[in-house]
């Protein structure tokens, strides 16, 4: 499903080998990953998706650290 544009995965465990298979859909532009077990350690593979332009990490365990070196665009 390389044209698929979005996709929840809320309250689902993910893992890096999982999300690096996300990573590979180059033109998603909706992640919700709610709930879903995100780390700091998974944002590399997010900053390389280039036409994301909504993402929901509610209830990660994302800090403000890690947020602020994934260097948001604007838009996102």
């Amino acid at each position: 499903v390389p044209t698929l544009l979005g996709t929840r995965f809320d309250y689902c465990k993910v893992d890096g080998n999982f999300l690096s298979e996300i990573g590979r859909l180059t033109k998603l532009r909706y992640l919700s990953l709610e709930g879903a077990g995100f780390t700091d350690a998974h944002l590399p593979i997010l900053a390389r998706m280039k036409e994301l332009k909504a993402l929901n990490l509610s209830e990660t365990e994302l800090t403000g650290a890690g947020l602020s070196a994934l260097n948001c665009k604007e838009t996102l």
